[in-house]
């Protein structure tokens, strides 16, 4: 019957004391006024008036919608169901808010589909009727349109991981329902193995934000799971097709920056063209006219980072002409590296040494917030990705953090410092000529070797001078004041152990920056010493593109 909202008033015998919370009060009166009040609530006469035994949430929304009257359902005061007692009003409320089942999610599911497919709902009314945020409304709905055998799995069995979850919903019907028929293996209640469905639903998927082109030149699927600003919401399976406008958005690129941008082949292992060397600088917006400098471009075509377009900054190789003392012999008729590439490769050894020998200093006695910040900035290393890290039971670091049982060991402050000193000198690897470029650390190590005040040892030894051009050691005997006469061979002696404050390489790289893409190239304007070209990081995502193991291509 209805009764007027106005002559009830609640019971202080309600069991629900703490509040469901304003968003959950929300949800309610959004159902309420889309599809009305489903059930009624439970009340007593006390004299003219009315008091409930069940319901206050209903009743609050319902006020709080203005309305005038509620559907209720009157209980007799000898007792309630029939019983010929008086039953406890904390006994009703309690059950009428307790026995009630939940909707499996499955059913939920389908009932948003249903609602959107059969009955004509938009999304936001049947986010409102069913009260669920309409973030949630939209994954539902994703999730309600999986394949029905899904569906039916889901429903008769266990309820897969979020991880699971998600990977399948992106996949279409037909790998579902395929991956779902192969997976025979099972665990001993018969429950179905969800990761072995999900891995046979995993397609090779490149994120937009790999793109260089307009976006709005290839469809997308949204990633209903993701965060809105996740590199990988919107992703494409159109492998070949992202690759072919990867391809001209790159020429394009290379044709207006007029010789600065230098597209190269993809290489696995990322070399550059011969008389070039890596520099650590920002791709520049506006270019000096007299600018040697190149950015080498490189479409990644295989693999985990396939699409992603690399630029990376270079210097040529050249050593200018030099003459030494009365002879007049050539210093060199060709252009060299100022160092030796074995030299190089030796520098980069005692840059690592280096460090390694700070940490040792600083590691008994260093606090764990610096070396949490140490830890932090090694993921930004080259060699390190966060979410590709592979773990293992026989770890020594593991060994001492959990104890076989699986539970957390005591561990000092020094023994996490020690420890995370151990993780940095196993990983940072200084760049030389002889890695390809992106296998070592990169910047993040001269990075960290600056954080932790890595002093580089002296580097006027015969080894290092021995790999040393004898252009480079004139100007160096120069910028020292020592006398550069005579050959190359007596100059490299004269150097040696004379130069203290020399250092051959140091520790330290350009500062990072948001990572941007290339705008649009500016033609050379009015100023005659520079010309303006877009500036561009080099790409900083390592989002993991899974390999599809499914039937479908």
């Amino acid at each position: 019957m209805l009764i007027a909202i106005d002559t009830i008033h609640e019971s202080p015998g309600n069991a629900r004391v703490v509040p469901a919370g304003d968003a959950a009060d929300a949800a309610l009166r959004e159902s309420i006024q889309q599809i009305g009040l489903l059930q009624p609530v439970l009340v007593v006469a006390d004299g003219d008036r009315w008091e409930l035994r069940a319901g206050a949430r209903r009743l609050k929304a319902c006020r709080a919608l203005g309305m005038s009257e509620v559907e209720a359902v009157v209980l007799e005061p000898s007792g309630y169901g029939g019983t010929g007692s008086e039953v406890p009003e904390t006994a009703m409320s309690a059950a009428e808010n307790m026995v009630r089942a939940p909707m499996h999610p499955v059913d939920q599911w389908r009932a948003i589909a249903a609602l959107r497919t059969s009955h004509a709902y938009t999304l936001e009314t049947a986010a409102a009727a069913l009260g669920v945020p309409m973030v949630l409304a939209r994954r539902m709905e994703h999730l309600g349109n999986m394949a029905p055998e899904l569906l039916d799995a889901i429903g008769t069995g266990s309820l897969p991981e979020h991880r699971d979850l998600r990977l399948i919903a992106m996949a279409p019907h037909d790998v579902q329902v395929n991956a779902l028929s192969r997976v025979a293996v099972r665990d001993s209640a018969g429950r179905i193995n969800w990761r072995m469905v999900a891995d046979g639903c995993t397609i090779r998927r490149i994120p937009q934000s790999r793109a260089i082109f307009d976006p709005a030149a290839i469809a997308w699927d949204e990633d209903l799971f993701a965060e809105p600003d996740e590199a990988t919401r919107f992703t494409t399976t159109d492998v070949a097709e992202f690759l072919s406008l990867q391809r001209a958005a790159l020429a394009a690129q290379s044709a207006k920056s007029k010789g600065r941008i230098e597209v190269v082949p993809y290489d696995d292992n990322s070399k550059l063209p011969k008389g070039w060397q890596l520099i650590y600088d920002d791709m520049p917006k506006r270019w000096r006219k007299d600018d040697v400098r190149k950015a080498f471009a490189m479409l990644t075509e295989e693999g985990f980072r396939i699409g992603q377009v690399t630029y990376t900054m270079a210097a040529p190789i050249v050593a200018p002409v030099r003459r030494v003392g009365e002879s007049g012999t050539d210093v060199a008729k060709s252009a060299r590296p100022p160092i030796a590439k074995a030299t190089q490769s030796y520098l980069a050894s005692v840059k690592k040494k280096a460090v390694t020998t700070r940490l040792t200093e600083i590691a008994p006695t260093a606090s764990p917030p610096t070396m949490l910040k140490a830890l932090l900035l090694l993921f930004t290393c080259q060699n390190v990705v966060a979410n590709g890290l592979a773990g293992s039971r026989f770890s020594s670091i593991a060994h001492h953090l959990v104890d076989p049982d699986g539970q957390a060991r005591e561990v000092s402050d020094r023994e996490l410092c020690e420890m995370a000193a151990w993780m940095i000198d196993n990983t940072i690897e200084f760049d030389h000529p002889n890695r390809p470029i992106g296998s070592a650390s990169g910047v993040g190590a001269e990075w960290l070797a600056t954080m932790l005040e890595a002093e580089m040892p002296r580097t006027d030894t015969p080894d290092i001078l021995r790999g040393i051009v004898g252009a480079k050691l004139i100007e160096i005997a120069e910028q020292h004041g020592v006398s550069a006469a005579g050959t190359i061979g007596t100059l490299r002696k004269r150097l040696a152990g004379a130069l203290p404050d020399w250092r051959a390489t140091t520790f330290g790289a350009p500062g990072p920056k948001a990572g941007t893409t290339p705008d649009d190239l500016i033609e050379d304007g009015d100023d005659p010493d520079f010309a303006e070209v877009p500036g561009a990081e080099t790409d900083s995502e390592f989002e993991e593109i899974e390999p599809h193991m499914g039937d479908a291509a």
